[in-house]
């Protein structure tokens, strides 16, 4: 699933509920059950995949999380601040 193995396993879970809102909303594939039946394997294939890397993590060091610094903007972080703690004051 993941193409770098150091991605931690949180963004592994972010996937698969982007993946499973996808095709909850994907109101037209309701309809034919053969893609119901498609999109629930490709969950489960994916659930394996994460399974797989959550027993395998201590070895590849996958279940440490990356600091907020190696993910979040600049900008995002100066409005985070602003939000929480110069409004407050």
């Amino acid at each position: 699933m993941p193409p770098n193995i150091r991605e931690n396993l949180v963004e592994d879970v972010i996937r698969i509920t982007t993946l499973v809102e996808k095709y909850r909303d994907d109101k037209a594939s309701h309809k034919d059950i053969v893609q119901v039946h498609e999109n629930f394997n490709d969950i489960h294939v994916h659930l394996c995949e994460l399974l797989s890397a959550m027993i395998a993590s201590p070895l590849s060091g996958r279940l440490f999380l990356v600091t907020p610094e190696g993910y979040v903007s600049a900008e995002t972080q100066k409005a985070s601040l602003e939000q929480n703690f110069v409004q407050k004051i």
